[in-house]
């Protein structure tokens, strides 16, 4: 398998320069539905802004919860989680009391799946097989 194609240095110092500084995660509303972006997950309960950042990149089960659960199912909400870091072959969608309160976007392009995104003003979904599987 070839590998990914290189970045000019130029152009990834620049990319890198970008993205100093910024958070680790985006918040947004979209009528009366507050949500949040992050990479792979937030600790339930905790304000995502209290949540250190290797969780927000890498969570995915709750260690020391009995079961250790998948954070997003017992997260109550009541903002919405949008992640990714979790692969499944459809997105992955939990609610609490009747509400969307998490919903994985991570469809395994990377592993030759699909690209999926989610339009939150319609609740549409847009889907893009991968070319080829990228790594793995």
């Amino acid at each position: 398998m070839p590998p990914l194609a290189p970045f000019e240095a130029g152009c990834a110092a620049e990319l890198l320069g970008r993205l100093r500084g910024r958070p680790y995660f985006l918040r947004g509303k979209h009528g009366d539905q507050d949500w949040i972006v992050v990479h792979a997950g937030v600790v339930p309960r905790r304000r995502v802004e209290d949540t250190p950042v290797e969780q927000l990149v890498r969570l995915r089960r709750l260690k020391g919860v009995r079961g250790e659960p998948f954070w997003y199912e017992v997260h109550p909400g009541p903002e919405l989680v949008f992640f990714g870091h979790t692969s499944s072959t459809i997105p992955c969608r939990c609610t609490s009391r009747g509400r969307l309160v998490a919903l994985g976007l991570d469809t395994g392009c990377v592993y030759g799946g699909s690209l999926t995104a989610f339009r939150v003003e319609d609740g549409e979904f847009a889907t893009v097989a991968a070319k080829r599987r990228y790594v793995g």
